[in-house]
């Protein structure tokens, strides 16, 4: 007969490290901090740019640069290098970069003004080497014409001399318990907020709200994984916007959690 007081484990369950182990936390918990992902931010060259010139340059061989076609506007994939802090290792970082005909230009990817910078200078160099060459009637005076038109007419401008602003800035934090996004969707639903959520299309529930007048949505991930989006990229807004959310789930927390963990 079997006794399980002389059970003795095959293992030994202290090789285990702490961290790989998903362990119970009494009470609700604290979630971390947020962290800043990816931002939107616009600029203008103050000068329109020849979309069709730019057009058939970043088709060449000459362009290292990734192109997507729109119908009113170029976007490139830009990479801009990266140091690591602490570190002399340098990584690559890609800036979605939307160029409009009006001179304007929106940036995506990047985590601040300075990765925009980076990018747009990246930019202005492959502007700079783009000279097409005019072919005139050989009836016109060709003297009275350039020889070459460019892109943009000032191609000597710097970035440093732009005007960059945060169109959207998008932060997350973790819940550090995972929940069921069903049930926490059918209670913020009878709380009337403005929540979509359909998991056959994409996995997160979308709530998009205002919080002191300002827009802003959160995308939330069964996870626990949470980002906030924000036009206001003021500390007070970003903070009001994370204490409302972990409102939300406190509040709900006993319906809807799975699994507690440490991360």
């Amino acid at each position: 007969m079997f006794n399980f007081e002389d059970y003795r484990p095959i293992f030994d369950e202290a090789e285990f490290k702490d961290e790989e182990r998903i362990q119970p936390m009494k009470g609700y918990p604290t979630p971390t901090k947020l962290v800043k992902s990816t931002s939107t931010i616009i600029t203008s060259l103050n000068q329109k740019i020849n979309i069709d010139y730019l057009y058939n340059f970043l088709k060449s061989p000459n362009c290292e640069m990734s192109r997507i076609d729109f119908f009113n506007q170029i976007t490139v994939i830009i990479d801009i290098d990266i140091k690591k802090t602490n570190t002399t290792e340098i990584t690559k970082r890609k800036i979605n970069t939307k160029i409009f005909q009006s001179g304007t230009i929106h940036m995506t990817g990047g985590q601040s003004i300075k990765d925009a910078q980076r990018a747009i200078k990246e930019l202005l160099k492959c502007i700079k080497n783009i000279k097409i060459k005019v072919k005139l009637p050989d009836e016109i005076d060709k003297s009275k014409y350039p020889e070459y038109i460019h892109v943009i007419d000032n191609p000597n401008i710097s970035f440093k001399d732009l005007d960059y602003k945060y169109r959207m800035i998008n932060r997350y934090f973790k819940t550090r318990f995972e929940y069921n996004p069903g049930i926490l969707y059918k209670l913020l639903q009878e709380k009337q907020l403005k929540v979509t959520y359909n998991p056959i299309r994409f996995p997160g529930i979308t709530l998009n709200t205002s919080i002191n007048g300002i827009a802003v949505s959160f995308l939330m991930f069964k996870s626990g994984k949470t980002t906030i989006s924000l036009s206001n990229t003021t500390d007070n807004a970003i903070v009001e916007a994370y204490k409302y959310i972990n409102a939300i789930f406190k509040e709900y927390y006993p319906q809807i959690v799975v699994t507690e963990y440490i991360l």
